[in-house]
């Protein structure tokens, strides 16, 4: 768990941060950009099968019904760089991102 400052702390320092998560909804990501006007944001997609099986793989799995309800409430939410993630590796993922940053 990170303090939520810490990112606005790096920013005053002239670094950058990370913030990963799932965002629900629009309103958190505008939220993000009020706080972030230079933030770089990439959307990943991949088809609810591949979410479930990934999900799944957890050792704490969320469950079939949790992760299509969730994928059923972010589907339409794309901000910045989307990247196809359906038949690649994490690391693969990753390395995408990298090029834009």
């Amino acid at each position: 768990e990170v303090a939520p400052s810490l990112p606005i702390t790096l920013r005053a320092q002239g670094k950058s941060a990370v913030i990963d998560g799932n965002f629900y909804y629009r309103e958190q990501i505008d939220d993000l950009l009020r706080l972030f006007p230079s933030a770089i944001i990439f959307t990943l997609h991949a088809p609810v099968e591949i979410c479930i099986e990934r999900d799944a793989a957890r050792a704490k799995p969320y469950g079939e019904g949790a992760t299509r309800y969730v994928y059923g409430i972010v589907m339409d939410i794309d901000c910045g760089t989307v990247i196809e993630t359906a038949n690649r590796t994490a690391s693969e993922t990753v390395a995408d991102i990298a090029k834009y940053i």
